[in-house]
């Protein structure tokens, strides 16, 4: 499954397919489902940029997040380089919007079945 979110006035294109868990094993070292998990304190929380306190905020793993918008990107395209050498091409980022657009290829990546979250 593929998505094109534009961010910061660039079209990025994101892949979601079975086998995104092992891509994120293998690129970073780290657990995706762990890293996954901060997604839910964004809800939980009801995480909203410049509005939640910060006490809020720091209970959200923001470069979990970031790593997992740039694995479904390095799926979609193989010659982005690491995490952040993809994140400094961009002036502004705003990941909470770019997570709530991936959910949806988020949800097909570990199921095989697509659903609408909205966060």
């Amino acid at each position: 499954m593929y998505k094109t979110i534009r961010i910061d006035g660039k079209n990025v294109s994101f892949k979601g397919d079975k086998y995104i868990t092992q891509l994120y094993r293998q690129e970073l070292g780290r657990n995706f489902i762990k890293d996954f998990k901060s997604l839910r304190n964004v809800v939980k929380y009801n995480i909203v940029p410049m509005r939640s306190p910060i006490k809020d905020l720091k209970k959200v793993n923001f470069e979990a997040l970031y790593l997992i918008c740039w694995i479904f990107a390095k799926n979609a395209d193989k010659s982005i380089g690491n995490s952040e050498e993809w994140l400094e091409e961009f002036e502004q980022f705003p990941i909470l919007h770019v997570i709530t657009e991936l959910s949806e290829i988020i949800q097909f990546s570990l199921t095989g079945k697509t659903f609408k979250v909205v966060l």
